[in-house]
């Protein structure tokens, strides 16, 4: 009886595992595109010139989209054999990347509209600048942190496929 158990339980988990290669094996082509993607994206971003803004990289690659529906339709586009999972991912990790990089630019339009301020002698309060100093400084930190996501998901799909 027990060995009989055995032999059952045995057949279930070659059949689990089976399966469970079938769906690696489906979802390979997608994760492999994905990570494509991404390494392409993660270069352009990382090699982006000081004078420029992220931002206009994401826009020059298609990837700045503000309405959402509109990223999910250009993820389901790029990425049509990657699994729900993997575009979902893909989703959170780019919207991420926009809204910081959005922010990030609205910092530096600020920190340089004070700094023109104080070259034409107008009055700003050290508190202004400061608090753009500081704004600044969190956009940056906020942004490399998105980026930072946005390369750990990268490793981890080239490590998948």
């Amino acid at each position: 009886m027990s060995r009989q158990i055995a032999q059952s339980r045995e057949a279930m988990l070659i059949t689990l595992i089976g399966r469970e290669e079938e769906r690696i094996e489906e979802s390979l082509p997608g994760l492999e595109l994905t990570a494509n993607f991404l390494s392409k994206i993660n270069l352009e971003l990382n090699s982006t010139p000081e004078d420029k803004e992220f931002k206009d990289t994401l826009h020059e690659n298609g990837l700045y989209f503000v309405d959402p529906d509109k990223m999910r339709a250009m993820i389901d586009e790029r990425l049509p054999s990657a699994d729900g999972k993997t575009r979902l991912d893909m989703f959170h990790v780019l919207n991420l990347l926009v809204f910081h990089s959005d922010r990030l630019h609205t910092a530096k339009c600020e920190n340089h509209e004070v700094d023109q301020r104080l070259k034409i002698k107008c009055a700003v309060s050290e508190d202004e600048v400061n608090d753009a100093r500081q704004y600044l400084a969190e956009a940056e930190a906020t942004f490399r942190s998105a980026l930072d996501q946005f390369d750990i998901s990268n490793q981890g799909l080239i490590v998948s496929s």
